[in-house]
């Protein structure tokens, strides 16, 4: 397969200090495909959190999403919650080079990109802060997290909409097939309740994706995912979640070609060896576009280590705990 070249949004490194347990962290060497494992409690989610607030235009929208994924989410607590960020009151939090929160500037939430500047009191209540989120039409392309709880049954319509747009149904139907070769269409339909839900044929007869296990809701949410942020970037976060070791090379593959083939950048978590293994195995097929980093507490500091290919294989291969 021919790799597609990077955009410019696609990113070689990343910074966060002074945010939430990350003092000061770089990732180096980014490629197309990160995945990264780790400790309990040592930071991915909080990475990914990061991640996404540095790659989303709707940065408000991004910071209800963080707190909603925490259960911290709430009109009262907001503020504080947002604050609970920052590892130090007298220092500004620092994503890639931009100040995002801050409060040595006041008590405000800045946001940067594209020589944009956007500004949110932390004073405000939830609704307040809501009023700066852009409208639907302004948010293509934008980065996209898939948290392991999977997806919110509200977004499903506003995602399937945006894959009819763009032409992306084959490609979600591939993913699903990973699992169910049978898989002959997929729809979204009402059955009375808030949210339409997913169905799919076989042998031409409908079934909704939910009897089909949890791993179609993952792959289902892996690839509306990969449709939206195409771009952009995609946080996938505890990558193995509902799926059988059984089929991760082949999720794998299916992701590093697609994300080439719709210019996104992924960064995924993992705490299982079999993810790990089966994506060292697909990034030997890709070279230069997969790369795997370890964070590690070494003395009270967090950092993230890189392995190259052959340490990745040999890591792998003698069974190295990834946790």
């Amino acid at each position: 397969m021919k790799i597609r070249p990077p955009s410019a949004l696609m990113i070689s490194s990343f910074r966060v200090q002074n945010f939430k347990c990350f003092e000061d962290l770089t990732l180096e060497g980014l490629g197309r495909v990160n995945l990264i494992a780790g400790a309990n409690n040592v930071g991915k989610t909080a990475l990914l959190e990061a991640l996404l607030l540095d790659g989303r235009r709707d940065f408000a929208g991004a910071i209800f999403e963080v707190l909603a994924q925490r259960r911290q989410s709430g009109q009262p607590t907001v503020a504080a919650n947002v604050r609970e960020w920052l590892l130090d009151e007298d220092q500004s939090v620092a994503l890639n080079g931009a100040f995002p929160l801050t409060h040595s500037l006041g008590p405000h939430l800045l946001r940067v990109r594209g020589g944009t500047i956007q500004q949110f009191s932390l004073q405000d209540h939830l609704l307040r802060l809501s009023d700066y989120r852009l409208s639907e039409s302004e948010q293509f392309p934008d980065a996209m997290a898939i948290w392991q709880a999977g997806l919110d049954p509200e977004k499903r319509d506003k995602y399937w909409d945006h894959l009819l747009i763009e032409g992306d149904q084959d490609k979600i139907l591939n993913f699903l097939k990973l699992v169910e070769p049978r898989i002959e269409r997929l729809g979204l339909l009402s059955d009375g309740m808030s949210f339409r839900q997913p169905y799919c044929a076989i042998d031409s007869k409908r079934f909704r994706l939910s009897r089909l296990g949890a791993g179609m809701d993952r792959l289902l949410g892996i690839g509306f995912g990969l449709s939206f942020a195409r771009g952009d970037r995609l946080l996938i976060d505890e990558f193995e979640t509902g799926l059988h070791y059984s089929i991760l090379d082949r999720v794998w593959r299916a992701v590093f070609d697609t994300a080439s083939a719709l210019d996104v950048q992924v960064f995924a978590t993992t705490h299982s060896l079999d993810c790990l293994r089966a994506f060292s195995q697909v990034a030997s097929e890709h070279q230069q576009v997969g790369a795997y980093f370890r964070l590690e507490n070494r003395q009270g500091k967090l950092r993230a280590v890189r392995l190259e290919e052959a340490s990745l294989a040999l890591a792998t291969e003698e069974g190295l705990e990834v946790r």
